[in-house]
């Protein structure tokens, strides 16, 4: 529908002519898994100021941002749980650390091999405190960014 027409039938002119003076785009790849990207193009028109030409700018820059935001929750969220899955399996190989331990305080003559292991395991043991606090703070981290990545995108456009 033209100007002319909108006019015409009683509908509010949203679309007015205006000589275009420049123009701007954005373009961003969104998720590195699938090539999603996002582009936009806007006009600066001839005779808008400062204050309307940034206003516009930063709007689609809004748009493009809140895009980035919501394409990059998957990703957090499948990365969140490749960690979780990691301290899962360190756990678990802790567990067998602590198997082999207890046969090797069963062997009456032990090789230096296995004094070796017995040595690493208990190095291992030992740091394995620390290390799953360290993992633990890391998965905080990530659920606390995808929680505020979220909130982020709660809105919905009208």
């Amino acid at each position: 529908m033209s100007t002319e027409q909108a006019q015409d039938s009683g509908a509010p002119d949203v679309l007015q002519r205006h000589d275009v003076a420049g123009q701007f785009s954005f373009s961003v790849k969104l998720d590195q898994s699938n090539d999603k990207s996002f582009n936009i193009t806007g006009f600066i028109y001839a005779g808008d100021d400062l204050e309307t030409s940034c206003a516009r700018i930063s709007m689609i820059d809004e748009l493009v941002s809140h895009q980035i935001t919501l394409s990059s929750i998957p990703v957090m969220e499948a990365d969140l749980e490749q960690r979780l899955r990691a301290m899962d399996q360190y756990v678990e190989h802790l567990r067998g650390l602590q198997i082999q331990r207890e046969e090797f305080s069963k062997t009456a003559k032990p090789t230096s091999l296995q004094r070796k292991q017995y040595a690493d395991s208990t190095q291992v043991i030992e740091q394995s405190t620390t290390n799953i606090e360290a993992m633990k703070k890391d998965i905080e981290k990530r659920r606390d960014a995808i929680n505020t990545a979220k909130s982020k995108v709660a809105y919905s456009c009208p």
